[in-house]
């Protein structure tokens, strides 16, 4: 992956007209570590060796946030829920720890896809503070009390831990919750 946001960024140009976004960044970096895949990020450095200084700037926001969510990224397993295609949202996973990375904020109540697994605690890893949680009848795993603007600004996420091994509930009809027949 290259941080100009075009096909000739493997190497030096002088004036990229866009860039990747951390957030963008990010959003790679989780799809590569929930399917068990290595992340190679490309800065192509100026004829005297040096990096721009844009770059740079992206390079250091990501450490900061790898600081403190790289937990779950470092030495990550695929989670069950890798085959459900999410969109906004993704899991890695540890033993019997779930990692959430939401790329959209959800507010105060996020529900996700059927967990089989019994939760422990859940706690935002950037703030260290638990998050509130129910399982309902039908598995679905809801957060609440989270705060109402994220609490990190390119992608939260959700530690939680499993009484467990981690496991999805495999469903015949994913829709069927929302008519009340799961």
């Amino acid at each position: 992956m290259t941080i100009p946001d075009h096909s000739d960024g493997w190497s030096y140009v002088h004036h990229p007209m866009s860039r990747k976004s951390v957030p963008q960044l990010l959003h790679h970096l989780v799809d590569a570590a929930r399917g068990e895949g290595n992340f190679l990020l490309n800065v192509g450095p100026k004829p005297d060796g040096s990096i721009l200084e844009e770059d740079q700037a992206i390079l250091r926001k990501i450490r900061q946030w790898m600081k403190v969510h790289g937990e779950g990224i470092y030495g990550s397993q695929m989670a069950p829920t890798f085959e459900l295609g999410a969109t906004v949202d993704a899991w890695t996973r540890k033993g019997n720890t779930g990692y959430l990375y939401l790329f959209a904020w959800p507010g105060e109540t996020l529900a996700v896809a059927p967990i089989a697994s019994k939760v422990k605690s859940a706690t935002v890893l950037s703030t260290g503070k638990p998050v509130a949680f129910r399982q309902e009848f039908n598995e679905r795993l809801v957060f609440t009390g989270l705060p109402s603007d994220p609490p990190d600004p390119y992608m939260p996420v959700i530690k939680v831990e499993f009484d467990g091994e981690f496991k999805t509930v495999n469903e015949k009809d994913k829709a069927a919750w929302l008519t009340g027949e799961a």
